[in-house]
């Protein structure tokens, strides 16, 4: 077992592994299996319209540039309201994949654990395997989620309820400097369990989720395991959370600036697809119906598929580098995962003198 890593000696033997695993030869394979992992955990940083949509588009012929009349949202509203059954359709399949994406993504949380500790991504044999604890740890987001909402509605809500009753908000100006004191103090608490719940969020999604892997144990045992080891190196934790948020500070900007490129570039030919269809679809006088519509969705989708697949792929090395960051420091504490991220030497191979 090594000597208990800092939050600072983490970050090199994380580095390192990060190299091994996507930049070594051969390893293009194993990079857009993870991206897929980034895009599915969600760690990775205009319609064209026809002139059925409203008077205020332009005709073809013209060659003057005009502006739209300010009564185009309007006119844009009234057309949508033709489709309003497929509106509801999408509606509906947008919360139904919303849902089953966050419920993907608790599972892929451990299949990203496994993938880097092993430096295979098999999604195929990782999607049966975990998802016991995957949804453990649905049902414990779920629940932060509900607590989060219900402290901040009384937080929130209670005082407003007070100065409301109290008759504070009818005469703002002479209760200024009150309302302005309470607010802040307000603010204050807010931001504070904001910030409580991120830390929470964070412990569980580097720690307990490890934990959860390897003891094959639900998410409140998980936490269970962890307590020990949070109250007797609390310094040591808490020096894990700030330069963790150093880090991502860091990554954000390299990475967004990445990501950005990336996006501009993507733009160039996905722009020219978009002109062309455009361009037919004018030259052919297709009307506005729930052919088009649709197929404008579906292709409207694959476009928006393409630039998350691709920032996914940008931001690979950071989901990598993160959780192998979190291995290295909780496995230098906790024997089981300790001795999968440090092993040891075998005693069948010469010892250098």
């Amino acid at each position: 077992m090594p000597t208990p890593l800092s939050a600072i000696d983490a970050v090199s033997p994380a580095f390192d592994q990060t190299k091994r695993q996507l930049f070594q030869t051969r390893r293009f394979r194993f990079w857009l299996r993870m991206a897929v992992v980034a895009m599915t955990t969600g760690d990775f940083t205009f319609p064209g319209s026809w002139n059925e949509w409203g008077h205020w588009l332009p005709p073809m012929r013209s060659r003057r540039f005009i502006l739209p009349s300010p009564e185009w949202p309007k006119a844009v509203w009234e057309r949508m309201l033709h489709f309003w059954p497929l509106l509801v359709v999408v509606g509906v399949l947008t919360v139904i994949l919303a849902a089953m994406w966050i419920y993907m993504a608790c599972v892929f949380r451990f299949i990203l654990f496994n993938s880097v500790l092993s430096g295979e991504c098999d999604m195929k044999q990782g999607w049966p395997m975990w998802k016991p604890q995957g949804l453990s740890y649905l049902l414990w987001k779920i629940c932060l989620w509900v607590g989060t909402g219900a402290v901040l509605l009384a937080l929130v809500g209670v005082p407003l309820a007070w100065a409301a009753g109290a008759g504070l908000l009818r005469n703002l100006h002479h209760q200024m400097p009150l309302l302005i004191f309470g607010g802040g103090i307000l603010l204050i608490l807010v931001t504070a369990f904001l910030i409580f719940v991120a830390v929470i969020s964070l412990l569980a999604q580097d720690f307990v989720v490890p934990i959860m892997a390897l003891e094959k144990v639900g998410v409140v045992e998980g936490w269970r395991r962890l307590s020990p080891m949070l109250k007797r190196e609390r310094k040591s934790y808490a020096g894990y959370v700030l330069m963790k948020i150093v880090l991502l500070v860091g990554t954000a900007i390299f990475f967004g600036l990445a990501s950005l490129i990336t996006v501009l570039l993507l733009m160039i030919p996905l722009g020219a697809i978009a002109v062309g269809v455009y361009v037919l679809a004018r030259a052919a006088a297709l009307p506005l119906n729930y052919y088009t519509f649709s197929t404008g969705v579906i292709l409207a989708g694959g476009a928006v598929a393409v630039i998350v697949y691709a920032l996914a792929i940008v931001s690979t090395p950071a989901m990598v580098f993160f959780q192998s960051y979190a291995n290295h420091f909780l496995g230098s504490r906790y024997p089981k995962l300790g001795a999968r991220v440090f092993p040891e030497p075998s005693s069948a191979e010469p010892q250098i003198p």
